[in-house]
């Protein structure tokens, strides 16, 4: 790659020329090519500017380290937010002015080599669990199940499962045309997994056919009170403490009072989570587990649901459930 011209010898070249000597002339007489002569006064007269061009390819330099601090606090607090985002935000908050401004393509830099960000899918916060009350809750929460020893929690949560599960969303066609495929009809015929996990595994679990309702839930739980587990005791002993989530036919009136009653009996707790927080329930993970074996699986699960079911809870070992617990 040729050296750029200095700065010192463009800025004689355009006085030079504005003092009327020819191409030829101040050429001879700065001893440089007739070429790199046309050039800098060329692009003088184009844009009023003797510094050089920005030569394609060259490698970026350094973003300032403010710039990369405050672009790393924007997508920090909001991951969502674009490029175009950044930079705007970068100017109307003064961070940067017009000349000193990073490209588009310096701001995918940043993102990629500075910070180490990748593209990938939101988890998303519902904007009410962050109110003082929930906030609260969740941290009353924290505090009572910090207390309680790990092997006595029961946690209990239900996911719906439909036949049609292995349907695909996205596929690949011809640019300007519609993909087209022939699926299975996505129809509304479901089922329901109720599920009671601990740190030994699967406590429990059965299968509805179509949604379930706090007459269910009490169903289940009779089930539950009523087995041992492999070492012939029972599953719900004194001492241990079920949590659910806040679904609306969990805390109906005469389900929630059967339930502490009878749980009560036994000398077992009933915890509710704080709203809007699914991630403190490590059913969700077992579930999440569930559903990526039907859909490996999609033929046997559109012919025989409740057996795939059966045949995936049975995939959730007792390892992996001390590390959700």
């Amino acid at each position: 790659m040729s050296k750029t011209t200095p700065q010192n010898v463009r800025d004689d070249i355009v006085h030079q020329w504005l003092s009327g000597r020819t191409f030829s002339g101040i050429s001879t007489n700065l001893g440089l090519p007739k070429s790199t002569v046309a050039d800098i006064i060329n692009r003088y007269r184009r844009t009023g500017l003797t510094c050089p061009a920005r030569i394609p390819g060259r490698r970026r330099t350094a973003c300032h380290p403010r710039v990369v601090e405050y672009v790393e606090f924007l997508k920090t607090t909001t991951p969502s937010m674009t490029a175009s985002e950044v930079r705007n935000r970068l100017l109307t908050d003064g961070i940067c002015d017009h000349d000193s401004l990073p490209s588009l393509r310096s701001v995918y830099h940043i993102f990629k080599r500075d910070l180490n960000f990748t593209y990938k899918k939101l988890s998303k916060i519902p904007a009410e669990s962050l109110t003082a009350r929930n906030m609260e809750r969740y941290y009353e929460y924290i505090d009572i199940i910090s207390t309680l020893d790990a092997t006595t929690l029961h946690f209990f949560d239900e996911a719906g499962v439909k036949r049609t599960t292995g349907n695909r969303d996205y596929g690949h066609g011809v640019r300007g045309q519609r993909a087209c495929e022939v699926q299975r009809y996505a129809s509304d015929v479901n089922f329901t997994v109720n599920l009671l996990h601990s740190i030994h595994g699967v406590d429990h679990f059965n299968i509805l056919d179509g949604p379930s309702n706090g007459f269910e839930m009490l169903h289940f739980f009779n089930e539950v009170l009523n087995m041992t587990n492999e070492f012939g005791l029972p599953i719900l002993m004194n001492g241990d403490t079920v949590v659910m989530d806040n679904c609306g036919f969990h805390h109906n009136r005469l389900a929630e009072n059967w339930l502490r009653r009878v749980l009560a009996e036994r000398g077992v707790n009933l915890l509710f989570q704080p709203p809007y927080s699914p991630e403190l329930n490590p059913c969700e993970m077992c579930f999440r587990r569930m559903k990526g074996f039907l859909r490996e699986n999609n033929e046997f699960t559109e012919r025989f649901t409740e057996l795939a079911i059966i045949e995936a809870m049975g995939e959730i070992g007792r390892a992996s459930c001390r590390e959700r617990v």
